[in-house]
């Protein structure tokens, strides 16, 4: 990233928040956002958003993502309870028929492959609920895979993995 180029040319933060935020596609219910492995995307969007620090727990982090993006997938959360999908957004989408439109981890064509996911998703049963009731869950932020990267860091830096409460609802 030309971060020098993006200073002198980009969109301002502050323009794009006063803008954005009154636009409906925040803070309204009735939008879907669908993305695959957002939380660092939506950590920016909000900082951006409100102009003020991230709040320091996840608890705080999900109540105010909830506030501004109040219908919420995470296409690798939903796939990460269900033992029919693997891997990343390109597998996930070649298992359902979906394809590639444009060149993968570009924006617009990452877009359309989850979006396309997230309306073949709605299609099938996971268990006894549905991908509806994965509303709000972001991969790495809830309980269960926070547990999980927390265990998986510890591991990595030669600790045992633990079971603490800090990361559970």
């Amino acid at each position: 990233m030309d971060f020098k180029r993006n200073k002198e040319e980009g969109v301002d933060a502050k323009l794009f928040a006063e803008l954005f935020t009154p636009s409906g596609t925040v803070l309204d219910d009735s939008v879907y956002w669908v993305a695959f492995q957002s939380a660092f995307d939506f950590g920016y969007l909000l900082k951006i958003l409100t102009s003020k620090p991230l709040p320091e727990t996840r608890e705080g982090f999900l109540e105010l993502l909830h506030k501004f993006i109040p219908l919420l997938y995470d296409i690798k959360r939903v796939i990460h309870l269900n033992d029919n999908f693997h891997g990343g957004l390109n597998s996930v989408a070649t298992s359902l028929g979906v394809e590639r439109v444009g060149i993968a981890h570009q924006a617009g064509s990452d877009s359309f492959v989850t979006a396309q996911v997230f309306l073949k998703l709605r299609g099938h049963r996971f268990g006894t609920g549905s991908v509806e009731d994965y509303v709000g869950l972001v991969f790495g932020l809830d309980a269960e895979t926070a547990q999980i990267f927390s265990n998986k860091s510890r591991k990595e830096e030669g600790f045992p993995a633990t079971s603490s409460s800090r990361y559970r609802s």
